[in-house]
């Protein structure tokens, strides 16, 4: 099966980034994947998801749930619960990716005894995440022996409240490069990587794309709500290679073919836009994550 759902214990990993993945296996050429899910977790951030969705072949995925905690003498009384609740989709496609998360959490309060091996008591982190990445090798047509490739992506979107986006770009063996977004507004904003140089060989390129509703209750004041939503559901586009040659010519004539079969568009990276609202951290940024163990 490409596609699997899960309503609990859902096992993740956490990538060198500090973000979550589903587990699975990779393949050479063109591959796809998406995952969506929420779920609770401990203050070193130790999350159990209780609703996910997952697809090995990128196809759409969409999940969502709620969840209560009771706390006080009346147990069942709104007034003495905490609600969270989220919802998320993600699709990986040819040079593209879509991902959406939403997440709230109400009546916010901090049990500094909750057991999450057990799932006693009120978590401390309430996660809501949507996931798409595709990697695929880039075969180059022209007559160039080194190419200086920068790619130029488009990345378009909402972020409301307490949510954030991730990319991470990498091109053959080179370190990833990475952009990461939390200030609310529209996001309309094109993005260019580094400039990569290699030879005509085939070439592995990967994109992936992550939006996250993840908050820890110590940080916020009892009984409050918070909520966030990233919105990028439509999208993060590849729209470019700035590729040249030793001399600097932009190669229009040569062409640049995705194992999916997919072909490249040859552009010249666009000139400066305005001040993006935009954050660019270090991996560091959730190191403080765990493994998931179940």
């Amino acid at each position: 099966m490409n596609r699997s759902s899960c309503s609990h214990h859902l096992k993740v990993g956490v990538l060198a980034s500090g973000l979550f993945v589903f587990l699975g296996a990779t393949a050479s050429g063109f591959t796809t994947a998406a995952s969506a899910f929420q779920g609770v977790g401990d203050s070193g951030g130790n999350v159990t998801t209780f609703s996910a969705d997952f697809s090995s072949n990128g196809s759409l995925v969409s999940s969502s749930g709620s969840e209560t905690y009771d706390f006080g003498t009346f147990p069942n009384d709104d007034e003495n619960s905490v609600v969270f609740s989220g919802t998320s989709s993600a699709q990986a496609l040819p040079q593209r990716l879509r991902a959406q998360a939403s997440g709230s959490v109400s009546n916010i309060d901090f049990d500094s005894d909750y057991d999450a091996d057990n799932m006693i008591g009120i978590p401390d982190n309430f996660v809501s995440f949507a996931q798409a990445e595709f990697t695929e090798t880039l075969a180059y047509g022209g007559t160039a022996t080194n190419y200086n490739s920068r790619y130029i992506l488009q990345f378009t979107g909402t972020l409301t409240g307490d949510a954030f986006a991730f990319i991470s770009l990498r091109h053959g063996s080179n370190p990833e490069q990475t952009w990461f977004f939390n200030q609310p507004g529209t996001y309309n904003v094109p993005l260019t990587s580094e400039t990569f140089v290699h030879g005509s060989s085939p070439q592995e390129f990967r994109l992936f794309l992550s939006t996250g509703f993840d908050i820890f209750s110590d940080s916020f004041a009892p009984t409050s709500t918070v909520s966030g939503s990233a919105n990028f559901g439509n999208t993060l586009e590849v729209t470019g290679i700035d590729l040249r040659d030793d001399f600097g010519t932009l190669l229009t004539g040569d062409s640049v073919t995705g194992s999916s079969g997919s072909t490249f568009n040859i552009i010249q990276v666009p000139e400066p836009a305005a001040p993006l609202l935009l954050l660019l951290v270090g991996f560091a940024f959730l190191a403080k994550r765990g493994r998931v163990s179940r």
